[in-house]
């Protein structure tokens, strides 16, 4: 009895696409009330577990998917200085690899008020919907103590004189960042305004707003990935 319960629920994983679940779910329990031990609740974990298993991103049938957008034009003026065979320059954080990173003493980053400004970087897209960020010197857990990391940053639009935009509707993420060297999703800001084609955006940083190193305070970011419709 138990068994034919579970398929009954099954039938309704499949209509819940359609709006039909919660009808099948009341017609479970009142078939079933008298005859099984098994509870309403019981019935309804098992068909939302199985659906959200069995759950796909739903999109529009023209409607492109996200993808991963290419990066180019990375730069920053105040990056550390390569040694030990490693360089730390801004496009580490575009190659795809961990065990690279970007790297830059706070002391010498240029700051304003309560800003220090970071790389500056191109993105070719007509939207973008996700920034996935690896905090960091990614490549082992030790690198990851010993150098800083970001705990609060910007990722704002700038404009072709290398000043950024001090508008809502330029600023792509402005909020905390995990003390992890795991990936992590930045959502973009719900009053960024999307700009088709190759835009330039730059990385700001809040003083004091640091996990520090162990044992420098060398600043560091192993990856970081946008992701969206890229521009034809």
């Amino acid at each position: 009895m138990k068994i034919q319960l579970i398929c009954m629920a099954c039938v309704a994983v499949m209509l819940t696409s359609c709006g039909k679940a919660k009808k099948v779910l009341l017609e479970i329990e009142s078939d079933w009330a008298d005859k099984t031990e098994v509870s309403h609740d019981t019935v309804v974990k098992v068909v939302y577990q199985e659906r959200l298993q069995s759950e796909e991103p739903r999109m529009a049938p023209d409607e492109p998917r996200s993808k991963r957008l290419s990066v180019t034009g990375a730069s920053y003026d105040w990056t550390l200085a390569p040694q030990g065979g490693n360089n730390y320059h801004p496009r580490n954080m575009f190659d795809g690899n961990r065990n690279t990173a970007w790297a830059a003493k706070i002391a010498q980053m240029p700051a304003d008020a309560d800003l220090y400004y970071g790389p500056t970087f191109y993105v070719n897209a007509d939207r973008i919907d996700r920034i996935v960020l690896t905090n960091g010197y990614a490549k082992s857990n030790k690198a990851f103590r010993d150098n800083t990391r970001a705990s609060h940053i910007i990722i704002a639009r700038s404009n072709y004189d290398n000043e950024v935009e001090e508008t809502y509707d330029a600023v792509l993420y402005e909020g905390p960042i995990k003390d992890t060297f795991s990936p992590q999703t930045l959502p973009v800001s719900p009053t960024y305004r999307h700009k088709k084609g190759n835009q330039k955006y730059q990385i700001i940083f809040s003083p004091g707003d640091f996990y520090y190193g162990d044992k420098w305070e060398d600043l560091c970011v192993s990856e970081m990935e946008f992701y969206g419709i890229a521009s034809e």
